[in-house]
């Protein structure tokens, strides 16, 4: 089975472009490095299918979000909101 974190939507930090930031926590859990590609999915609402999906490049998280459960998606990437609970898996 494919692990995965559940995270939440944080704003995004001035200046990334296309990339999601995670902290140390999560890219262990994920056995991902900086610069590797994962899934973001939404998590369904009300029993609703998720739709939301996309694939994004992983940069490490800043100092002040490390264990706090929080992803930070470039602003170009607009398919989240902020405050938003997401999943994200390795991809394969």
């Amino acid at each position: 089975m494919p692990k995965e974190v559940q995270l939440v939507v944080a704003p995004p930090h001035q200046g990334d472009v296309s990339c999601i930031r995670l902290d140390s926590v999560a890219m262990e859990i994920l056995q991902v490095k900086e610069g590797e590609k994962v899934l973001v999915t939404a998590i369904p609402r009300f029993g609703l299918p998720p739709g939301r999906q996309t694939r994004v490049r992983v940069v490490k998280a800043k100092a002040v979000d490390e264990g706090k459960g929080v992803v930070r998606l470039s602003s170009d990437i607009q398919d989240f909101s902020v405050g938003e609970r997401v999943v994200v898996l390795k991809e394969s």
